[in-house]
């Protein structure tokens, strides 16, 4: 019985293990999202990266300095807002390529 347990406990420790870490915006389906890579050793830097709803890349950069830690509400948050700007600067751009007689 023992041994029952003790298999049962490292067989449950195993799969939690294979678990992996995504550092993304949850899917919110079929609209922008954005994405950030840091080096986990390094955590001098983060690159940034915003798509829009066919995962076409819109806008990417590289922040020196500054470690975005995705798990914290306020780094979301400044990351949701820069979204929603980028998106709007996208859509008001594209409505003004089709009106403009350049």
């Amino acid at each position: 019985m023992k041994t029952f347990f003790r298999s049962l406990l490292i067989a449950a420790t195993l799969l939690l293990a294979t678990v992996p870490t995504i550092s993304a915006q949850t899917s919110t389906g079929g609209e922008a999202y954005w994405v950030v890579e840091t080096n986990l050793n390094q955590k001098n830097y983060s690159i940034v990266k915003f798509y829009n709803s066919e995962h076409a890349l819109i806008y990417e950069e590289r922040i020196e300095g500054l470690y975005l830690n995705t798990e914290k509400r306020k780094h979301r948050k400044y990351l949701d807002r820069s979204l929603k700007i980028f998106t709007q600067q996208r859509i008001f751009a594209s409505q003004f390529r089709k009106t403009s007689r350049f």
